[in-house]
């Protein structure tokens, strides 16, 4: 990103730039560290233990390097989805995140989906991407994106890219350029 000055962008910092690439960690990320009290911002803890505190995007060129420099309360916000389990790092700007997420979603002519395993129960995801009137494309497995979309979107013209993405970059590059 660096070599085509792009922005990574997380959290729609940026919006007042064209150089920036937007990224969907739906789940938090090893980068999104808790700005704890030191930067002067607040943190609430939730009666049901969860530390609701402002989220920084940590650079992930110096990730590994700065976690060893981190103070111990320091910890990153993310989560393997677990049918049931909350977001309790950063939860108030994650689910933000998720519902920005949803109403894009939902307006997007087109979506691409690369690696991400259909999941039906991460009903926060999967129940956005199957109410879309947007165009699917997805690189994965072909047979769980089959299965999928014949339960899910059965009549849309939603299109099967590649299993990998070494196989798929080309039809990833395309559908990138395609006219709007």
């Amino acid at each position: 990103m660096k070599r085509f000055h792009l922005l990574p962008d997380y959290f729609d910092m940026y919006k007042k730039q064209s150089v920036k690439i937007e990224y969907w960690k739906l789940h938090g990320s090893c980068n999104f560290i808790p700005a704890l009290m030191e930067t002067g911002k607040s943190v609430n803890i939730i009666l049901d233990g969860k530390l609701d505190c402002p989220l920084e995007p940590y650079p992930l060129e110096s990730l590994e390097d700065g976690f060893q420099n981190l103070h111990p309360e320091y910890f990153p916000a993310m989560a393997i989805y677990t049918e049931g389990k909350p977001t309790f790092i950063g939860s108030g700007q994650i689910e933000a995140l998720q519902n920005w997420w949803q109403r894009e979603v939902l307006t997007a002519k087109r979506i691409l989906i690369i690696g991400a395993k259909p999941n039906p129960d991460d009903t926060h995801i999967w129940n956005y991407i199957a109410s879309t009137k947007g165009r699917l494309y997805y690189t994965g497995n072909s047979e769980q994106w089959n299965e999928w979309k014949k339960q899910y979107r059965r009549k849309k013209n939603d299109i099967f890219l590649a299993n990998t993405f070494k196989e798929g970059i080309q039809g990833i590059c395309n559908c990138l350029i395609e006219e709007k």
